[in-house]
């Protein structure tokens, strides 16, 4: 379950919105000097700059309302700032970084890098790594670690514990897109699981046939996700949207799919009330194998037909589902996430500017 990083999902751009514009500088926190080649970014978006020769950058963006901007620049700590962007306006946010404490050039953490590559519990618990983080969808078995060794690992009580050094690369050549994280650490097991970082999505560019597949890609990304669900339950076209919601009275742990089919405890309200479970299914996009493999562990399938639609379910947190004006999740770390949503994880994620293509974009 990503609590943190869902937030950076769930940001959505405004389709008629006036562009708004983020600009400051960074320096050093020592010296007071500027530091050019930093990379400032909206967190969770393609949006972004790299500074100048003044420590300067600027940058546009169609999101609005509470973001995160980070900084960041290699032998440094990337920091973050929490703003409030309006429409159509300026921001300015400007960073002083300190001098991290792991260098990628010094000469002793390149061999300890090399040495836990060759470590075989390391190269174990990379793979538990992939599997938490990224999952086992298609996108996520080629999705690819471009510098592993920044990561170090410890596990406890059958959970394992990740922290990268600095700055994560992956690269998705199915979206294409690579993904810059910055600050990432998970912690969890195959039950359950915590992240959080900022990232950073930078577009690839290929040919008019690449770009093409990507887009294809992405948008099937995009259908039966939990932000397609929240657009669909924000315009009141769930059904249009090709979505099935079966509400159930009952808080605490997730109950067995079964019972709430049975119709023992479906609700006849469809509010969304604070420890309310919703089971949601996706008619549109068939589950993979893998995934109704993953799912077996908590859904009875002989009571879902076949099992081909991608079931999914989300546990209300105590305020419900509450929208900005600019129709953003406003409170994304209030609910947990089981089921599919959970199977499609970090490899799945899409930008916050990303727009899917028209005939998926929910009227209301």
């Amino acid at each position: 379950m990503a609590r943190v990083l869902l937030l950076l999902a769930l940001l959505v751009p405004v389709a008629h919105a006036q562009r708004a514009t983020v600009s400051g500088t960074v320096l050093d926190a020592a010296t007071g000097e500027p530091l050019p080649g930093a990379s400032v970014y909206l967190t969770g978006t393609t949006a972004g700059d790299a500074t100048d020769s003044r420590g300067d950058y600027s940058f546009e963006t169609a999101i609005q309302g509470d973001v995160i901007v980070t900084a960041s620049m290699v032998g440094y700590s990337a920091q973050e700032r929490s703003l409030r962007i309006r429409d159509g306006g300026t921001v300015e946010a400007s960073f002083r970084l300190s001098p991290s404490t792991v260098a990628l050039e010094d000469v002793t953490v390149q061999q300890t890098a090399e040495q836990r590559a060759a470590d075989r519990e390391w190269r174990n618990q990379l793979a538990r790594f992939r599997f938490l983080f990224l999952g086992r969808t298609r996108v996520a078995r080629e999705t690819q670690i471009a510098n592993p060794a920044v990561l170090t690992f410890s596990e406890s009580n059958g959970r394992l514990f990740a922290q990268a050094e600095s700055r994560l690369r992956t690269v998705s050549p199915r979206l294409g897109y690579n993904v810059l994280w910055d600050n990432l650490s998970l912690a969890g097991s195959e039950a359950r699981r915590t992240w959080s970082g900022s990232n950073q999505f930078v577009v690839m560019s290929g040919t008019e046939d690449q770009e093409r597949g990507w887009e294809r890609a992405r948008e099937a990304a995009y259908r039966g996700s939990f932000r397609h669900f929240m657009d669909a339950l924000r315009t009141s076209s769930v059904e249009d949207s090709r979505f099935e919601v079966f509400p159930v009275d009952r808080p605490g742990l997730i109950p067995r799919f079964a019972t709430a089919l049975e119709g023992e405890t479906i609700a006849t309200s469809m509010e969304p009330r604070a420890g309310r479970i919703w089971l949601v299914m996706y008619h549109d996009e068939r589950a993979d194998r893998a995934g109704r493999i993953e799912l077996q562990r908590n859904v009875d399938w002989a009571q879902m037909g076949s099992g081909r639609s991608q079931w999914s379910w989300v546990e209300i947190g105590p305020r419900g589902f509450v929208f900005g004006p600019d129709g953003r999740l406003e409170n994304p770390l209030d609910h947990v996430l089981r089921g599919y949503w959970d199977y499609e994880r970090a490899a799945e994620l899409l930008p916050a500017d990303y727009v899917p293509p028209r005939d998926l974009m929910p009227s209301g």
